[in-house]
Formats: C-alpha cells, structure tokens, sequence
C-alpha cells in the first residue's frame, strides 16, 4: 500500500510539474509579447518625438518630416531587438545607432512611404498621400 501510495503522489507531483512548466512558458511567451508591444509603441512614440524636435531644430517644417520620422521609428522596431534598440538609443550620436538610422532613412525615402494625409491638408491638394 505504502508503495502505491508513492508512485501516485510521483505521478501527480510529475503530473503537475508539466502543468507548471507548461504554464511558465506560456507565462513567459505572453510576457515576452506583451513586453516586445509595450516597448515597440513607446519607442516608436518616443522616437517621433524626438526626430520630430531635432529635425525642426534644424531647421525643418515639422510636417516634411513627421511621415519621415514615423517611418523610421516603425522600421526600427520591425527590424531591431528591443536591447538592441535600447542600448543604441543611449548614444544616438554614435556610429552604430546612426548607421542604424541612416539605413532606414534610405530605404523610407527609396519607398517613398507617407500615411495618407487628411483630406484638406496642403500636401493632399499637392497630388501628395
């Protein structure tokens, strides 16, 4: 009876452990995502920003280049790590993360990628979406 009683209480504790782990990873899993979407709109937020801000402080008009900065914000968090992205975004004007950046201009330029404008605005009546 007393080694019954073992294998059972082995089986369930065995039983439970798989419950757990496979919990865990789905913990983690759900974790992870939630984590890499929370991160991806506030950095691309952020990244608005401060693209935005420089940019005008350069001398810019804030509208020729939100559709730009709002590119490459979204193509860095499509294309980078999160550590990646957090550890270069420290040093903004350092050679990785600009590179990083120039890259994205690039390919946001070749594309010629704009959101659509309201209906109304100057760049609409311009023939430009």
């Amino acid at each position: 009876m007393r080694l019954g009683t073992l294998v059972f209480v082995g089986l369930a504790l065995g039983l439970s452990g798989c419950f757990c782990s496979d919990f865990t990873e789905a913990f983690q899993k759900g974790f992870d995502e939630s984590f890499d979407k929370s991160f991806a709109e506030s950095y691309e937020r952020e990244f608005v920003v401060s693209c935005i801000d420089s940019a005008v402080a350069e001398g810019a008009q804030r509208e020729d280049v939100a559709w730009l900065c709002a590119c490459v914000a979204r193509r860095m968090v499509e294309g980078y790590d999160p550590a990646v992205l957090s550890k270069e975004s420290l040093n903004p004007t350092g050679a990785k993360f600009r590179a990083m950046s120039d890259a994205e201009v690039a390919a946001c330029v070749e594309q010629g990628v704009a959101p659509v404008q309201p209906a109304g605005s100057p760049n609409t009546a311009a023939g430009q979406n």
